[in-house]
């Protein structure tokens, strides 16, 4: 009997040639990755816009129910209004805003020596989100409104309004919350056309921050 042995050159050879890709492979598989993120960036995009937008909704949506809790509880004024700085209300509620007890019935809206700050909120969109409210307030004026305020019974100062959130992205994406004069909120319907156009409290489409 012949017993034939190869030697270690060889089969090492051998065991080299099975392993590894060739530089054509490589390409190809890079060429294949590149073709399926190109489908898949738009639909992650989106995905990713819509967690921030939602975020930011549900953030002000439990402040709102935050807010007129607190002036039920306390029997006292409680406000949210746009944030402007630590310590200040402003006009942009992109930038964010602020939960306090009122004291000082004279200058509703803006935070006193004596409120009692409950909660400050800071979006966190850096500038790829735009904030606004329109509301009918007592007696009948319509306007853009940079608070709201909740009395001791829990109604709110506004007869109603909507308060709307955009990102880059056409209105029909936007999301918002309808506030009545009973300081109960709900989000904003979607009309069942084609183009899915979200309606403000008195059924008109929003429109968005420029």
């Amino acid at each position: 009997m012949v017993i034939r042995h190869e030697s270690n050159d060889r089969v090492m050879q051998r065991r080299g040639d099975d392993c590894g890709f060739t530089l054509v492979e490589l390409l190809i598989v890079v060429a294949v990755v590149a073709i399926l993120m190109s489908f898949a960036a738009p639909g992650f995009s989106g995905l990713t816009a819509d967690i921030r937008q939602t975020r930011e909704y549900n953030a002000f949506a439990a402040d709102l129910r935050l807010a007129r809790l607190e002036a039920i509880k306390r029997g006292s004024s409680v406000t949210i209004c746009a944030r402007a700085s630590a310590t200040a209300c402003g006009n942009d509620w992109s930038v964010g805003w602020h939960t306090f007890v009122e004291s000082d019935a004279l200058t509703p809206g803006a935070i006193a020596a004596g409120d009692e700050h409950l909660r400050t909120h800071e979006v966190s969109s850096n500038g790829t989100l735009g904030i606004r409210a329109i509301a009918i307030v007592r007696p009948a004026s319509s306007a853009q409104r940079a608070f709201i305020s909740f009395d001791a019974r829990g109604r709110a100062d506004w007869t109603v309004g909507t308060w709307v959130l955009c990102d880059s992205r056409s209105a029909s994406e936007a999301l918002a919350l309808v506030i009545n004069g009973a300081g109960s909120s709900r989000l904003a319907v979607t009309t069942s056309t084609s183009t899915d156009t979200v309606v403000d409290a008195l059924g008109v489409p929003v429109t968005c921050p420029t």
